[in-house]
């Protein structure tokens, strides 16, 4: 579909939690649909830092996107990083991109956030907004 409006939400914060289950990061984006049966797609970037914690090997991140207004759902599915042969203590990095997309429903306000966790619940998992800045990027297209 052709693209009628873009919006780009920003982070350069550094979120971080230990929680296996999912809290927001400090990324989100905003956007009001023009028609209700137009598309929305949401596009993430960024970067995340899991760090295993004493006797873990292999830390495993999840992040998500949620629409935060007008029905809170979680749009797509989860998206897992994974990490192979982590010695305990070290730092696994790796790029994050996340896209997924609805039908807008209404015209109200759409607000969209990037949440995560840490799978296991005993590793830290960083949101690297500071060093590598998040970005979510949102379009409303025609059907």
């Amino acid at each position: 579909g052709m693209v009628l409006q873009w919006v780009i939400g920003s982070s350069s914060a550094d979120d971080s939690t230990t929680s296996n289950t999912y809290v927001n990061t400090s990324l989100t984006a905003s956007i009001t649909p023009t028609n209700a049966s137009n598309i929305i797609q949401i596009y993430v970037f960024g970067s995340d830092e899991t760090t295993s914690g004493a006797g873990t090997k292999n830390p495993t991140s999840e992040y998500s996107i949620r629409r935060t207004t007008d029905t809170p759902t979680t749009i797509g599915g989860d998206v897992t990083v994974g990490y192979v042969d982590v010695e305990n203590g070290d730092s696994s990095y790796a790029p994050l991109f996340l896209l997924a997309s609805e039908t807008a429903a209404n015209t109200n306000v759409h607000t969209y956030t990037l949440r995560f966790r840490d799978v296991g619940g005993s590793n830290t998992v960083v949101f690297k907004g500071a060093t590598c800045p998040g970005r979510m990027l949102l379009l409303e297209l025609t059907p």
